[in-house]
């Protein structure tokens, strides 16, 4: 039958006070150390005036000699330690051949190689395993930065870090040996990498910017909110680089319209001048022209290069009716356009006209008169846009007095600030 030896004399003279020796050899060289527990074949056999320490294990914490606070649970964990304080290596062959202080490899052959890497932190399996020089490293996780011999870095998870070799100060936060985790950073850089979405499950939440919170993005729950104002008034740039721009990406509508003032009268449409009133019917000084049945004004205007190409224009005209209706009166507009593209090769396609009419019961009322949406699938950009507007016999109950034009335009959606191009969307 096998028999345990039990030693519990050392082989020399002992000084030192509280000490457990249980296996072959352990805390066998001690003499001054004190608060020393070893437990198997030569653990702590080298310890002379080192205390506070705990080996278990065949050689846990074998060559510790005057090593103090150190914990070396497994076969062969801290082995080669000898000096190095506040150590702990739990896992066969954990932290196996440290030779300074403040290491920390927990499993197997967690920190197994290093030895001058300083203030080193692994968890799980063959964690670090490679590291040997390189300091202020954590990893957590099974075989997370493995092969990894660079310093200030930080692995969390499964093989997290797995493929890293010489590089310094990275952050890989993953469960699989990948080059994308879900987090990665360079803390040397100050660059942090999210490989998928972010997430501030909330309204109200504030991202701030700037080294003393200058501008922060918040949502609110009805709207986006980007303030840079915080510390002082500052611009907000966005850069998209060679022929791109930003796109909406919903119905966002503007308009392009054209004061009376600009427009002319055609050959045999010419209306007169009259001042706008207001709403006593006191003159304002402020000219224009007013249009009475048969007259007319011609104008054109560009098609916008914020304009969604393909969608449909809405024209329209502001007026004002400043004689009293005879009761609700109505004034018909008619519209007659055609469009002209960007090459000077083009030539003018057959006019289109259209009419539209509203009704009238309220002297010096400012009114506003839309037709029907203009077709736009042929639109583009810089396309000029030709017309003239014109009053005609409406189609009951005509309006005596005149139809003071404020501007004429037209409606459209836009989907971004501008062009990519000079002459193209």
């Amino acid at each position: 039958m096998a028999k345990t030896k039990i030693s519990i004399k050392p082989k020399i003279a002992m000084t030192g006070n509280n000490n457990s020796a249980i296996g072959q050899r352990a805390l066998h060289l001690n003499t001054t150390g004190s608060n020393n527990m070893a437990m198997g074949t030569t653990a702590l056999r080298a310890n002379t005036e080192g205390s506070n320490n705990v080996g278990v294990g065949v050689q846990a914490l074998q060559s510790n000699t005057t090593g103090g606070n150190n914990i070396g649970i497994g076969l062969s964990a801290c082995t080669f330690n000898e000096t190095g304080n506040r150590n702990i290596g739990i896992g066969t062959e954990a932290v196996k051949v440290t030779t300074i202080s403040d290491i920390t490899g927990i499993g197997y052959r967690a920190l197994f190689a290093n030895t001058t890497g300083a203030r080193n932190t692994s968890i799980g399996s063959q964690s670090l395993i490679t590291n040997i020089t390189g300091a202020d490293c954590t990893a957590i996780g099974y075989k997370a930065g493995n092969l990894a011999t660079g310093g200030g870095h930080v692995f969390l998870g499964a093989n997290a870090g797995a493929q890293v070799t010489t590089e310094t100060n990275n952050l890989y936060i993953a469960n699989s040996n990948t080059t994308t985790p879900l987090i990665y950073g360079e803390f040397d850089n100050g660059l942090v990498k999210i490989h998928g979405d972010l997430y501030l499950p909330g309204d109200g939440f504030e991202l701030f910017f700037g080294e003393g919170n200058d501008a922060k993005i918040l949502y609110d729950g009805d709207s986006l909110n980007i303030d840079s104002s915080l510390v002082a008034a500052s611009d907000i740039e966005v850069q998209c680089g060679t022929a791109k721009t930003i796109e909406l990406q919903t119905v966002v509508w503007d308009d392009e319209n054209i004061g009376a003032g600009t427009l002319s009268g055609p050959p045999g449409l010419q209306p007169g001048i009259v001042n706008f009133v207001d709403n006593i019917g006191a003159d304002t000084g402020i000219a224009t022209f007013g249009i009475a049945v048969g007259e007319g004004l011609s104008g054109f205007l560009e098609i916008p290069h914020k304009y969604k190409e393909g969608t449909d224009i809405t024209f329209h005209v502001h007026w004002q009716g400043i004689a009293a209706p005879t009761g609700t009166d109505n004034v018909q507009w008619q519209l007659t356009y055609t469009l002209c593209g960007e090459s000077a090769t083009i030539t003018l396609p057959p006019v289109t006209i259209i009419t539209a009419e509203t009704a009238f019961d309220t002297q010096y009322e400012c009114m506003i008169t839309s037709f029907t949406a203009i077709t736009g699938t042929d639109f583009n950009i810089g396309d000029q846009f030709l017309f003239t507007i014109e009053r005609i016999t409406a189609s009951a109950n005509e309006y005596g007095g005149e139809g003071l034009i404020q501007t004429v335009g037209i409606h459209f959606q836009i989907d971004t600030i501008g062009s990519r191009q000079i002459l193209t969307k």
